[in-house]
């Protein structure tokens, strides 16, 4: 189904919304381009890119560890919209106290700023992302500090408040 309006083009597929924007679009970033800045910016940082680098044909990615938290960082090519995506994986949801931990989770996410706390199968996730349009090396490193700051600091604090079991590698 293909909806026009003054303001945007909505095309529902497969029960998703997808929003085309009508007005020209500027600036946009290849997954090339946002590969060049992100080895900037983790270069800038003190990190190798090449050693952060995932193994892996089917992903570009890069994985860092701040403190206790471990962050992923994706570049997604899809139908659509090129996108940035940031996720670090912090919890599983505790045997006990189950509705507590969700209902502070919510509560976290309402003093979020450019992120959210996600659920995935029994793991808790702290999320970001944003298409690739307009990006640049400065946010992309605001992105991983202010992600990676919230994380290492959350997963511990959540951990002890509720009992529950980090995520870890393992």
């Amino acid at each position: 189904m293909l909806i026009i309006s003054k303001y945007c083009i909505i095309l529902i597929e497969g029960g998703f919304m997808v929003f085309k924007g009508v007005r020209k679009v500027t600036n946009l970033r290849t997954i090339e381009e946002a590969e060049k800045i992100i080895d900037k910016v983790f270069k800038g940082l003190g990190l190798k890119p090449e050693e952060a680098k995932i193994d892996s044909k089917d992903i570009l990615g890069w994985a860092v560890k701040r403190g206790s938290a471990i962050v992923y960082i994706f570049l997604n090519e899809n139908k659509y919209i090129n996108t940035l995506r940031i996720v670090s994986p912090l919890l599983h949801i505790p045997k006990k106290n189950k509705i507590s931990f969700l209902k502070k989770c919510l509560e976290y996410n309402y003093y979020f700023i450019n992120c959210a706390l996600a659920l995935n199968d029994d793991l808790i996730f702290l999320v970001e992302e944003r298409p690739l349009t307009g990006l640049d090396p400065e946010e992309v490193e605001y992105i991983i500090n202010n992600l990676s700051r919230i994380a290492d600091r959350l997963d511990t604090e959540l951990a002890k408040t509720f009992d529950a079991k980090m995520y870890t590698l393992e």
